[in-house]
């Protein structure tokens, strides 16, 4: 029985490796074959919508891909989730909310305004140190320390750097 229940789980382990690898080849396929590329699209959302990126992503919308963006505009006061279409650029708001005064006196929003690293910035210092595509961004704050998240696709799978907002160093993160 207990034979049994250690092949199972070793199938079931192949097989999610498996997938795992097929996703990441999807992904660069689909990145390869879009008109408008992840950077180029962060260009044109900072370009459009005035505030700080705080957060990128790559998604899948009706079979199409999609980017998605959080915008945080401080003078207004809201954060701004958008979504373009990687074939053809349209931009559509998918969500608008408030931000209180509270939330943007936060160290990590403080950080974000005005520490002059954009989430353009941190995406390039990461790839410096750990060539790939561009799959995730996101502004976190841990322990104090406030970075950027970067998700990056390479040659043997999907790879993360930290980008810290204070020094604007990127740290690849270790497996």
């Amino acid at each position: 029985m207990r034979l049994l229940k250690e092949v199972i789980l070793g199938l079931f382990l192949v097989s999610t490796a498996a997938l795992a690898g097929q996703d990441d080849v999807i992904a660069r396929l689909a990145i390869e074959n879009a008109k408008i590329k992840p950077e180029e699209a962060i260009q044109k959302i900072t370009d459009k919508y005035p505030g700080y990126l705080s957060e990128f992503g790559i998604d899948d919308e009706d079979g199409a891909m999609v980017y998605e963006f959080t915008v945080v505009d401080s003078r207004e006061g809201v954060e701004l989730e958008l979504i373009m279409d990687a074939e053809s650029g349209k931009i559509w708001l998918d969500e608008k909310d408030r931000i209180s005064s509270n939330k943007l006196k936060t160290r990590k929003y403080q950080l974000l305004m005005n520490s002059g690293v954009t989430l353009q910035k941190a995406v390039e210092e990461a790839i410096k140190v750990v060539p790939g595509v561009l799959m995730e961004a996101e502004l976190e704050q841990e322990k104090g320390i406030v970075f950027f998240e970067i998700e990056l696709l390479t040659d043997k799978g999907e790879r993360k750097v930290i980008v810290d907002l204070q020094s604007g160093k990127p740290i690849p993160v270790t497996r």
